[in-house]
């Protein structure tokens, strides 16, 4: 019989003991002292097991709460910012107090409102696909 020529190549045997058992593995370094990996392991339950029955730190309300707070003390403090700071307008309008954060807002609330206008344009119906497979097969007789 034939060696399968799609199986890996067997491992040369090292010369000096070729039937020595591997050395076992070190324990976890978390592992009380003479603990097998295996007994480390089944004790606890690990990380993302507990994650998981935890859900994610964002579905939290409070930390979400907490981080919406954050982000408007960070822009209060950056438009005060503007009074001690000595800005370098390149136009008159952007020497105006809080002029960068109001033009960051205005510019994100018309981004959101063409992204809707172009959805509309864009938007196909939930059977969009369905319809362009039936008609690449020739069953367009519902359309």
């Amino acid at each position: 019989m034939e060696p399968d020529p799609s199986a890996p190549p067997a491992p040369p045997a090292s010369p000096a003991s070729p039937a020595s058992p591997a050395p076992p593995a070190p324990p976890a370094p978390h592992a009380p002292q003479g603990a097998t990996p295996s007994a480390v392991h089944s004790s606890a339950p690990t990380a993302a097991a507990a994650a998981a029955t935890r859900g994610h730190w964002l579905d939290d309300p409070a930390h979400v709460k907490l981080l919406w707070r954050g982000f408007l003390a960070m822009l209060a403090l950056m438009v005060l910012l503007e009074a001690v700071v000595h800005l370098h307008p390149h136009f008159e309008i952007e020497g105006l107090f809080g002029f960068n954060a109001w033009f960051g807002f205005l510019a994100c609330a018309a981004m959101i409102v063409v992204a809707k206008c172009l959805a509309l344009v864009l938007k196909r119906t939930d059977t969009y696909y369905e319809r362009l497979a039936r008609r690449a097969e020739g069953n367009d007789a519902d359309d």
